[in-house]
């Protein structure tokens, strides 16, 4: 499992703690280094509530960016094909 995995497993545990900006295990004082499950692993319910919430958030940013970015096009076209519409 790869150090970035653990760490989104970690980032919705019960014993989680923070130091020096990175998440350790308040029960081990160390850095994530399971391979496939945690055996302290307690979901946190708040967290994942939130990380979900940010998920949605993320996605929806996406999807405005590229409506934006389409209308770009869309006036883009509109105003070359005024441009060459006069001649």
């Amino acid at each position: 499992m790869e150090p970035e995995q653990r760490f989104d497993i970690c980032k919705i545990c019960q014993n989680k703690k923070y130091y020096n900006f990175e998440i350790i295990c308040s029960l081990t004082k160390e850095k994530p280094a399971f391979e496939n499950n945690c055996e302290n692993y307690i979901e946190d319910k708040e967290a994942v509530r939130v990380n979900n919430n940010q998920y949605v958030v993320e996605e929806e940013e996406s999807s405005s960016k590229s409506v934006w970015y389409i209308i770009g096009i869309l006036v883009l076209i509109f105003k070359l094909v005024r441009l060459f519409a006069r001649h």
